[in-house]
């Protein structure tokens, strides 16, 4: 029996099944392709969210308002003017000479335009207001937006991540069903091939002649035939 303990002596490669083989070689190859959470939106999320934290309380600014300078530059013209004109016509009903009745109105016809403009500010402030609340909820806007992403994003991730899980296990399950089949078969080759090399053993021994076919499929050399025939 010293040949068949040969053939079998290195015990079961699973290696040398073609089937286990490949199957391991896809498991390796789908464990490496784990899909990995990027997580983007969360980034964008928390980045708006501190600028949401951290935004400045409101505080209005005239000299900073370019709508209030457009007024100022338009309301200092019209009073500019409105003051030649008055001063002019009070000069030529007294014939032409400057006067301080002229003065006055003139200051009065220029303090009107500034208390015009004055009158704007506190619209100009509300609209600051609004803009800055409107930026507020813009900004509110976009964080939920980005939180929102960020879930499907998440969503998605747990679902591949789910997907990836499942073919790991089937193809680790096929992998494991394939080895017991193929250690069963060399479990069942050891026994068929330890009984060939019995039976034959035994008949010699009794002084049969196996033909060399049945040598071979008793895993049986000449000189072991002939050692038993001694």
């Amino acid at each position: 029996m010293a040949d068949t303990k040969n053939r079998y002596s290195a015990g079961y490669n699973p290696l040398e099944d073609p089937e286990y083989r490949k199957l391991t070689e896809r498991l390796e190859t789908a464990r490496q392709q784990k899909p990995a959470y990027q997580g983007q939106y969360d980034t964008q999320a928390q980045a708006l969210y501190d600028r949401l934290q951290n935004r400045q309380a409101f505080r209005y600014d005239i000299d900073t308002d370019a709508l209030y300078r457009q007024y100022r530059d338009r309301y200092t013209a019209l009073g500019n003017r409105a003051m030649e004109d008055t001063m002019g016509r009070a000069q030529a009903m007294t014939g032409g000479y400057a006067n301080s009745y002229a003065q006055t109105a003139g200051q009065q016809a220029y303090t009107s335009y500034l208390e015009k403009l004055n009158q704007t500010v506190p619209e100009l402030y509300d609209r600051a207001l609004e803009r800055y609340r409107q930026g507020y909820s813009d900004l509110e806007d976009q964080y939920q937006l980005a939180r929102e992403q960020g879930q499907q994003e998440y969503s998605r991730h747990q679902d591949a991540l789910d997907s990836y899980r499942k073919e790991v296990s089937a193809l680790q399950s096929q992998a494991d069903q394939a080895y017991q089949r193929g250690y069963q078969q060399y479990l069942d080759g050891y026994k068929m091939a330890s009984d060939a090399y019995t039976r034959l053993a035994a008949l010699i021994k009794k002084g049969y002649t196996p033909t060399p076919e049945e040598l071979r499929q008793a895993g049986m050399t000449e000189a072991q035939a002939k050692a038993l025939r001694k």
